[in-house]
């Protein structure tokens, strides 16, 4: 299941709830691009601006994720990422 929702939206709020009531593991965009860089990697130090990563990666990186994760019943996918510096 993916979630899409901007700032004030309560998406959060709605992840915690199947979270807890059906077991669902969550995977924000924000853990795993922190996974893949660090922070001087991931913003640019002068105008904080992100650096572009493909779809296709990005979704690659949610895969091997997902796959490590066998007991999960289902996942979570928060990929709005919350860009405050």
């Amino acid at each position: 299941m993916f979630i899409f929702g901007g700032p004030g939206t309560q998406k959060g709020k709605y992840i915690d709830c199947l979270v807890d009531l059906y077991g669902l593991r969550c995977i924000s965009i924000c853990k795993v691009l922190e996974e893949q860089f660090d922070e001087v990697q991931l913003y640019d130090a002068k105008g904080g601006d992100m650096k572009s990563v493909g779809i296709s990666t990005v979704m690659q990186w949610f895969i091997d994720r997902m796959t490590k994760d066998t007991n999960a019943p289902g996942f979570i996918i928060d990929i709005v990422p919350n860009v405050k510096v």
